[in-house]
């Protein structure tokens, strides 16, 4: 964790990613907690309606089901475009940057090297650390779904909300062993 931690920090520093596709990635991904607290309490609706056969009100909230679903799809795909543009830009910088701290590196050290070794250091390693970042976006992204669905369990019921919360435990203990 400390490690992921150390990269995380460098390729930051090093990246440098456009402040404003953070915050727009964020924003898009808050949107998505809403939705996801939406759609479990429609649906419970939607079973309601079923069951009481009110088939007009079942009608329009599987047509606002339908609608919010869409809305979700079309943000989830601006996210995922947006993180693809942050961690190719990542990427980018961090070769650059790498290529002048080889550019710096003096001319026997190279020749004592084989190029190879440089090129490696250029590809593989900054696709490695640029993975740092891509796993934090999709972990944050994974994150915030979540907490929509937590949030929709505990407006329905704190009891299973309860059961959810040491479930969730029980699973991140077993997980770290």
């Amino acid at each position: 964790m400390k490690k992921f931690l150390n990269n995380l920090k460098f390729v930051y520093k090093t990246g440098k990613p456009p402040v404003y596709k953070l915050i727009i990635y964020v924003i898009l991904n808050l949107l998505r907690i809403g939705i996801n607290i939406i759609v479990p309490i429609f649906s419970a609706k939607k079973i309601i309606y079923l069951t009481d056969n009110m088939l007009n009100q079942l009608l329009l909230i599987s047509l606002v089901i339908l609608a919010v679903s869409l809305i979700n799809k079309v943000i989830n795909y601006f996210t995922d475009a947006l993180g693809d543009k942050l961690y190719i830009e990542m990427v980018e910088k961090i070769k650059i940057e790498i290529a002048r701290s080889i550019l710096k590196i003096e001319t026997s050290t190279i020749n004592s090297n084989s190029t190879g070794l440089f090129v490696q250091r250029l590809t593989s390693d900054c696709d490695s650390l640029g993975d740092v970042f891509g796993t934090l976006l999709e972990r944050a992204k994974n994150v915030i779904q979540g907490v929509g669905v937590y949030i929709a369990v505990l407006i329905v019921s704190r009891y299973v909300f309860l059961f959810c919360i040491i479930e969730l435990f029980v699973v991140y203990l077993i997980n770290s062993k």
